[in-house]
């Protein structure tokens, strides 16, 4: 079992099969999948990311890495289609998209379902390398992670951040206007009490999964390193407080034509002991921090929803030391069903369920897994 699991916990969640038609560069694919550890082999370019890419997609319904759904179409389809059949809650779940130039459909056990409503059925958390942008990239890095984990998991986010992004784009639309303060009030009074909610949403995230991301970290580190976690405020968290300062900087919003405080602005400061991430950490440290902080995402659900997300781990660096690479065996053991893709199976030397080679799109092995 993991360092932050129970082993006495029902384990429940896991996609047994996965179908994908003209999806990248898998034209036909349909594969049973087992529970445990399974790792797909195989060179770059193979297609072992955009494998791990549409089990996510299941989850979130986008994709990480595609500006447009489009750009998941294989070149000369006009269409693709993604089917998972999840496990969950003692019964199958049937997800299905249809994706085409005009947009995406989704449906749940063959029925029509807006992309909010068919979200939570199946939860995967999904570490890449661009992950390490988290850490120390710009704090809109940040602030997407947020936004993401927390529309997938809590609806009420999911519907007020979506409020907030018409609210603060029709705002900044009239900042660059004459209009007065008492015509702006209105959309001064929604962008706040939005933004109080988005805020203490955030705050409260980042504290209970703090707890997680040191416990995983102190693992990985072999307890050499302490992380933290802290929500960087631009504005006051209570609706009085917000608009008090919207008040303050209306005259500078007003010249620049945007909104200066709230959510949008607001960042992550991650640290290592007393020292700021993003500028003291060598990359194996910065690819360490990433991969803690997905990990705690993955037990602070467990804790959350009763049973562990499918958890996708895509192309881990060589350049990460062999110990920590052996102390991620021992962490997702007991974890329901991790996929790991990998150009060097030596990379990984731990037990894992099977072993899935991948040649141009298409499974060319699938064996039991062993040392």
């Amino acid at each position: 079992m993991g360092v932050c699991g129970n082993a006495d916990a029902p384990i429940l969640m896991f996609i047994r099969r996965i179908t994908l038609r003209h999806y990248r560069n898998f034209q036909n694919l349909d594969i049973e999948l087992p529970k445990g550890i399974i790792l797909l082999k195989g060179g770059n370019a193979q297609g072992k990311s955009n494998f791990l890419e549409a089990l996510h997609f299941l989850s979130s319904f986008k994709s990480p890495k595609a500006k447009e759904d489009a750009d998941l179409i294989t070149k000369g389809s006009k269409r693709a289609y993604i089917r998972g059949e999840v496990a969950r809650e003692g019964r199958i779940f049937v997800i299905e998209s249809y994706i085409s130039e005009e947009g995406k459909i989704v449906k749940v056990d063959y029925k029509f379902r807006k992309v909010g409503e068919a979200m939570g059925k199946c939860v995967t958390i999904l570490y890449r390398d661009e992950d390490k942008e988290i850490i120390i990239g710009e704090p809109s890095a940040r602030r997407d992670f947020l936004d993401e984990e927390l529309s997938l998991i809590f609806p009420r986010y999911r519907d007020a951040l979506s409020s907030f992004r018409k609210v603060l784009a029709q705002r900044n639309a009239l900042l660059k206007t004459e209009v007065s303060s008492q015509e702006l009030e209105p959309w001064n009074q929604e962008f706040a009490q939005l933004s109080s909610q988005l805020i203490s949403i955030r705050e409260r995230f980042l504290a209970d999964i703090l707890p997680y991301f040191q416990r995983v970290h102190s693992a990985l580190t072999e307890g050499e390193e302490k992380p933290y976690l802290e929500y960087v405020r631009t504005t006051g968290e209570s609706v009085e407080e917000i608009l008090d300062d919207l008040k303050r900087y209306e005259e500078e919003e007003r010249e620049k034509g945007m909104s200066l405080v709230g959510p949008q602005r607001d960042d992550v400061l991650i640290r290592i002991d007393s020292m700021d991430a993003r500028y003291f950490s060598s990359l194996g440290q910065v690819r360490t921090l990433a991969l803690s902080l997905r990990l705690a995402q993955l037990f602070y659900l467990k804790n959350l929803l009763g049973e562990y997300p499918v958890f996708l781990l895509d192309d881990l660096s060589s350049d990460l030391e062999e110990r920590r690479r052996r102390k991620i065996g021992e962490i997702l053991k007991g974890v329901e069903q991790v996929f790991i893709a990998t150009t060097q199976r030596e990379l990984f030397p731990f037990r894992v369920e099977r072993e899935i080679a991948i040649y141009k799109g298409s499974v060319i092995e699938n064996r039991r897994g062993n040392y």
